[in-house]
């Protein structure tokens, strides 16, 4: 892996408090991490009762998940639910960097026949590992936000 990555202007689309989705405009740099051998497993469990039909792809409220600073989270790739498919999880607010804690409140899930997930249903689940960086990491800087 090269020794110094270059700054590369990037878009991103954030949600703020408010529900509005804000375009902004960041210089970001890859950077080298290193995987904990250590894990947890979280379970994602819907927080709301949903009807899906075979094909849909929605988003469900799911009970909190509290990710702290410095974590990864990569899904299971065993299918815990008869009807839907978890894809990812996401916060509130728009990505947020690893060196800080992200609470995760929703899942995109793929419907693979028609049916109900109810609230409490085991969706999927998340492996949360521990990340150490190998070399100092750059922190994107915000070059434009409309």
């Amino acid at each position: 892996m090269a020794n110094e990555e270059k700054y590369e202007k990037i878009n991103i689309t954030i949600v703020k408090e408010d529900g509005d989705c804000v375009p902004i405009t960041v210089e970001a740099a890859p950077y080298e991490f290193t995987i904990g051998t250590r894990a947890k497993w979280e379970m994602i469990i819907a927080d709301e009762d949903v009807n899906v039909k075979k094909g849909d792809c929605l988003n469900i409220k799911i009970r909190p998940i509290t990710l702290h600073s410095y974590t990864i989270a990569l899904p299971c790739g065993f299918n815990q639910h008869p009807i839907v498919t978890s894809l990812r999880v996401y916060g509130a607010c728009g990505p947020k960097p690893v060196e800080v804690a992200r609470d995760v409140v929703r899942a995109t899930v793929l419907a693979m026949d028609d049916g109900k997930v109810k609230q409490g249903d085991l969706l999927g689940v998340l492996n949360i590992l521990p990340v150490m960086f190998t070399r100092n990491a750059r922190k994107p800087r915000i070059v434009r936000e409309e």
